[in-house]
């Protein structure tokens, strides 16, 4: 008995060594050993409104360290991710441009995710950033 007990225990403890733990950051969900971004929207600032005229807005933001191979960036306007969304320009691992378009009167919300290739794992996000679209009212007569 005290024989199957040793191999008991010994195949236990070897299982045990065989598994591998990944801890994460508690704010980003960053597996330990995986880059954590800094990002940051440079354009359109907070508090930024645009006119009826204006059928898409360009938001440029920047990464810190540079967007690493499968990683994913992804836009949200008001909590929603924005499926719309058009990369604009030349896009670099370390600025990007991305154009919103068929924005709503009134205020929204901006914000910039970086997600792993499975859209699992959030590994960066930007600060809310809240603009505002001005449309004519559709109750007035036009002048």
């Amino acid at each position: 008995m005290k024989n199957v007990i040793k191999h008991l225990t010994l195949f236990i403890a070897s299982l045990c060594i065989s598994f591998t733990v990944i801890a994460a950051d508690s704010t980003t969900g960053t597996p330990s050993g995986k880059v954590s971004y800094t990002i940051t929207i440079l354009d359109p600032t907070e508090g930024t409104t645009f006119q009826n005229e204006t059928t898409t807005i360009p938001v440029t933001f920047s990464i810190s360290p540079a967007l690493q191979k499968g990683d994913k960036v992804h836009l949200f306007v008001d909590g929603k991710l924005d499926t719309d969304s058009q990369p604009v320009g030349k896009m670099s691992p370390s600025k990007m441009t991305i154009a919103i378009s068929k924005l709503a009167r009134g205020p929204h919300t901006v914000e910039v995710k970086i997600m792993d290739e499975n859209k699992q794992t959030l590994i960066g996000k930007s600060p809310l950033t809240t603009i505002y679209q001005q449309r004519p009212s559709k109750l007035l007569p036009p002048h």
